[in-house]
């Protein structure tokens, strides 16, 4: 199994209620660098927002091009309401680091990051030679915790003071949250048994 070249293939990942389009990095910067003036959206990603030009958001995607980098837009479902993204920065040995943007707040608290990220693990465990997935949210960023853990991430480590917190300026601490191929395969074997479960005693049999 190979990874993506230059010329990305149109790799569409659907969900429930959203559609996951495969976009180029310097599409995906394009398109985003209006979010910049979003302060507190950009705060969670760590991005400085004082200064920023297009010319520096544009650079902050450099490593997601070529075959090593994997975009997706995501959009709600039979529209074109852009409601975020997610990439992969792919690493040597086939692991991948996950970051996931939802702008629309439309979609915070409604589990939109557990359905899109479930999908795109499905997609990478499945289709590609990937070996592990992991991310590395603040230990302030509550909510991304929560969806790791609801995932089946495992903290890996922290990062003692590693990321500085843009509001105030102080060093804060980061988590390591990881996932292998296997891990995910048995997780998703618990999860068809536990619907197979579900479905026998609401149908009877």
């Amino acid at each position: 199994m190979l990874f993506f070249n230059d010329k990305i293939e149109p790799i569409t990942i659907e969900t429930e209620r959203f559609v996951l389009k495969r976009w180029t990095a310097l599409q995906l910067a394009r398109e985003t660098f209006s979010w910049t003036k979003d302060i507190e959206l950009m705060r969670t990603l760590g991005v400085q927002t004082v200064g920023m030009t297009e010319k520096k958001w544009r650079k902050s995607f450099k490593s997601l091009r070529g075959k090593r980098g994997i975009c997706w837009a995501i959009f709600l479902k039979g529209t074109e309401d852009f409601v975020g993204y997610h990439t992969i920065q792919m690493e040597d040995n086939d692991i991948g680091q996950l970051t996931v943007v939802i702008k629309n707040r439309d979609w915070w608290g409604k589990n939109a990051v557990i359905e899109i990220r479930t999908a795109v693990c499905d997609y990478m465990f499945t289709n590609t030679a990937c070996t592990k997935l992991y991310g590395l949210p603040r230990a302030r960023n509550l909510p991304s915790i929560f969806n790791y853990q609801s995932l089946g991430f495992k903290v890996e480590g922290v990062m003692r003071q590693h990321a500085k917190d843009l509001g105030n300026g102080k060093l804060i601490d980061v988590v390591i949250f990881g996932l292998l191929r296997d891990e995910w395969k048995d997780l998703a074997e618990s999860r068809s048994a536990l619907q197979n479960s579900n479905h026998d005693e609401t149908t009877g049999t």
